[in-house]
């Protein structure tokens, strides 16, 4: 198991006890759209993918050389990918 199916299975665990759902209940009314009688939520993992592609582009379009000089994370999905994952 990956690190974001880690994040997946423990953000839906504790979604699950939040909302006192029991823990085998089917996880896919999280995030089934409302349409469907689900909650519209995003995946954990799908949304910390979206929020490293913002930071890597903020801190890109930075004016301060001290912040575009940081080293980049070599594993974050690069800019042109921004689109796929909408």
């Amino acid at each position: 198991m990956n690190d974001l199916n880690k994040l997946d299975a423990g953000v839906i665990k504790m979604l699950k006890l939040w909302l006192g759902l029991a823990l085998t209940a089917d996880s896919s009314a999280l995030f089934r759209g409302s349409h469907s009688f689900g909650m519209s939520l995003k995946r954990p993992s799908e949304l910390y993918k979206h929020l490293r592609v913002s930071k890597r582009y903020i801190l890109g379009k930075s004016h301060d050389d001290i912040v575009t000089s940081l080293p980049k994370d070599e594993d974050a999905p690069e800019m042109i990918n921004i689109r796929s994952m909408q």
